[in-house]
């Protein structure tokens, strides 16, 4: 069960810690009675308050509710990159010793095209499929406007209206890598763009080859 979305920002959930903690043991009765794990609230940093930092709130909620009072914790991140993520999930995780569910990411760090959008999400996707410290992760968002903010959304209209179909970063974001260790190719093997476990500077892009598993191939 989710917890509260962004209550740090005024136009989202909008709680204090002291409410939040006060509303907190009917969240938790819910989820005991449903059989789930509960994910803390969802936080990201914020540009309207009613708390700006999200470690911050953290700490006043955590202080309020006990460590004990919810099984992982939520977060969002736009940072732009994997290195701002791993920031975030790291300082969380050491806090409170709780896998992270990071429910929206992508990249909103200034003018954004589709190309810088695919490599951003290669390194966050990397990182998020290795990490011990993750648990669960969702791109925000999947429906992006052809017009507005097309770099971050998986599927558009096709032709710019009707029936939606995956964009370049979408068929990335399905057809990449699963980052599975266990598969093995001899050296006169040619490997799949799908299965890649490791990269460096690598870039993905759409395919109409046959020969390839999925419809994705190394670009550069």
């Amino acid at each position: 069960l989710l917890g509260f979305n962004e209550p740090n920002f005024v136009n989202q959930a909008n709680m204090s810690p002291e409410v939040a903690a006060e509303k907190w043991p009917a969240v938790k009765a819910l989820a005991q009675e449903l059989g789930l794990k509960l994910v803390g609230p969802a936080v990201n940093y914020s540009p309207d308050g009613p708390e700006n930092d999200p470690y911050t709130w953290y700490a006043n909620f955590v202080k309020l509710v006990g460590n004990d009072a919810f099984d992982y914790i939520a977060i969002h991140n736009y940072s732009g990159g994997s290195a701002g993520m791993k920031d975030m999930i790291d300082k969380f995780y050491s806090l409170y010793g709780k896998q992270i569910w990071v429910t929206e990411f992508c990249n909103w760090a200034g003018t954004v095209t589709p190309e810088s959008q695919i490599s951003s999400m290669i390194q966050q996707l990397e990182y998020l499929e290795k990490s011990d410290k993750v648990f669960k992760y969702a791109w925000f968002k999947a429906k992006g406007s052809t017009t507005t903010s097309p770099c971050y959304g998986l599927i558009v209209p096709k032709n710019g209206y009707g029936e939606r179909e995956l964009s370049e970063q979408g068929k990335v974001y399905v057809y990449m890598t699963d980052f599975d260790d266990s598969i093995y190719h001899s050296t006169t093997e040619v490997v799949a763009a799908s299965e890649y476990i490791a990269s460096n500077g690598l870039m993905l892009g759409s395919t109409n080859d046959n020969a390839c598993q999925r419809p994705i191939e190394i670009t550069k």
